[in-house]
């Protein structure tokens, strides 16, 4: 074994752990979170838990996820939108407080 013990589980690495997590402290400014729906390698639902405490905490985060994208296509299908959200921001328009979910299907 690489590791002697579960370092999710040692102390203190599972407060450390926690407390590096995003999702944990309320942020200043507004999150744009994308999600491609295929991705195996950060999987939707561990996505969605972020936005999940991120938005109980009172974040304004924006979450689209995208249907049949996975890890390596997901910026594709995103950019448009993710352009479009920074270029607001840049251009003062602001977000709407609160959580808004996004689903894009397949074209």
């Amino acid at each position: 074994p690489i590791l002697i013990a579960d370092p999710t589980q040692a102390r203190p690495w599972a407060e450390l752990f926690a407390e590096n997590s995003p999702g944990r402290v309320t942020s200043e400014i507004p999150i744009f979170v994308w999600q491609g729906a295929a991705d195996h390698l950060v999987p939707a639902n561990a996505t969605a838990e972020y936005v999940r405490r991120a938005c109980a905490l009172g974040d304004s985060v924006t979450y689209a996820v995208y249907a049949g994208a996975d890890h390596g296509s997901v910026l594709a299908r995103a950019r448009t939108d993710v352009d479009e959200w920074i270029a607001a921001r840049f251009a003062g328009t602001p977000v709407v407080p609160g959580c808004t979910t996004v689903q894009h299907l397949l074209i």
